[in-house]
């Protein structure tokens, strides 16, 4: 359900045949359901089963008019959109990344005019400020914060839907609630309205399996190392409650059920051994192209190239570009280390800061939490002169790890070190 634009199938069969090279056997056009179900294949000797089929439904929008031609399911729209006549305009309801699939779809079909409308304000849609503009480079018309109250029609045919202004979405609770401005009515004409409000799943694959929990939305129901209420059934992805978010989500959730069903199938849960260190880095240690290099976005074909190909929207940097971008990075496992015994409070570093992120202040100037009140009292039970001791305060939030205020330091007393963690699975 990805378009091409988006996620290029090239690289998905990469991905697909880098498994197989591991000795995956994938097993295509071999569907679970009524023939063969998930608990046949317990039967057949599979110990564990992982469910991530996704919401291959989509979600059904209980509108007057649903039946009209010319009225379709984002989910449905994405795969087969070459089958789809549109006409010269197109509506598009909702206001997720399908629904901005659907609307770039549409343009790249030909549609002379496509437009999206949703419940939420532009600031509240789901859909990624990214997604947004690049939706508004080729051409897509937003129209937020509409109600959809029917689809109209002519002949059989949708002309179009009749929208009520959104007054609010959820109710004092929290709850999903709509309510609308009554004389706040308009209608958006179009010859095509695609539905894309969600999708949901039937899940016509787990019959036979009574006693797996699920919600009332049709999700399975899965702890944070992806088990069900039936041992050796697991779930990921979208299916799973809390759904991915998005891909990278999905292959978290891959990642994670791979331990866990290695933990019921070995009898031993994986165990992880982190071990955490300091590591001094050399005194000449500079770290200023974080605030030396111009910032770049990644290069995307323009938006009159685009729209007349399914090729993908964003393009990678070249090679020189990419290593000038990497170079920004700001290392933050870099760390100032101070030793107070070498300090002279001279303020050199605070002088040389041009981020503004250290001050030397007064012992008693000093307030904070509980952690911070017992070094104070601390400091002076051990010397009485501690009134009039002064410390160095950091802002880390302010600090670039540029290491700048190490070189300068004439008492040696600020180092820069590097914090490392390696992991061993046992």
């Amino acid at each position: 359900g990805i378009p091409e634009f988006r996620l290029p199938k090239a690289i998905v069969q990469q991905e697909i045949e880098a498994i197989q090279e591991l000795g995956v056997d994938i097993k295509l056009n071999s569907p679970i359901g009524v023939e063969r179900t998930l608990a046949d294949l317990r039967e057949q000797g599979h110990d564990a089963v992982f469910i991530t089929i996704g919401l291959q439904d989509p979600m059904i929008l209980d509108l007057e008019g649903g039946e009209l031609n010319g009225v379709c399911h984002g989910i449905d729209y994405v795969r087969d959109y070459e089958k789809v006549s549109l006409g010269k305009t197109c509506l598009v309801i909702g206001g997720g990344g399908v629904a901005i699939d659907c609307a770039q779809h549409a343009v790249r079909q030909g549609a002379e005019k496509v437009m999206i409308a949703c419940l939420e304000s532009w600031e509240d849609m789901p859909a990624s400020l990214s997604e947004k503009e690049d939706a508004q480079e080729e051409g897509i018309r937003f129209c937020p914060s509409l109600g959809p109250q029917r689809i109209v029609g002519h002949e059989g045919r949708v002309t179009g839907i009749e929208f009520l202004e959104v007054e609010s979405i959820f109710d004092d609770e929290g709850s999903f609630n709509p309510t609308y401005v009554p004389e706040a009515k308009t209608i958006l004409h179009a010859d095509t309205v695609i539905l894309a409000v969600g999708q949901s799943s039937t899940l016509p694959s787990l019959a036979g399996m009574e006693g797996l929990e699920m919600t009332s939305t049709g999700l399975i129901r899965a702890g944070e190392d992806m088990s069900t209420s039936l041992p050796g059934v697991f779930a990921g992805g979208d299916v799973r409650w809390r759904f991915a978010r998005n891909a990278t989500d999905a292959i978290a959730d891959g990642q994670k059920a791979a331990r866990s069903i290695h933990s019921h199938l070995s009898g031993k849960k994986l165990q992880v051994k982190k071990r955490g260190y300091m590591r001094a880095l050399a005194p000449d240690f500079e770290n200023i192209r974080c605030e030396s290099i111009t910032p770049e976005n990644e290069p995307k074909r323009a938006a009159s190239e685009r729209v007349k190909t399914q090729e993908e929207i964003t393009l990678a940097f070249e090679e020189e570009q990419a290593r000038q971008q990497a170079a920004r990075c700001r290392q933050c496992n870099t760390q100032t280390i101070f030793d107070r015994s070498r300090c002279l409070l001279c303020g050199t570093c605070v002088a040389t800061c041009v981020h503004n992120s250290l001050k030397i202040v007064r012992m008693t100037e000093i307030y904070g939490d509980q952690e911070v009140q017992r070094l104070t009292k601390t400091m002076e039970k051990v010397s009485p002169q501690a009134s009039g001791m002064a410390a160095i305060i950091k802002d880390e939030n302010r600090c670039v790890r540029c290491g700048i205020c190490a070189r300068r330091c004439p008492g040696y007393a600020i180092t820069m070190a590097e914090f490392l963690c390696e992991e061993e699975w046992e």
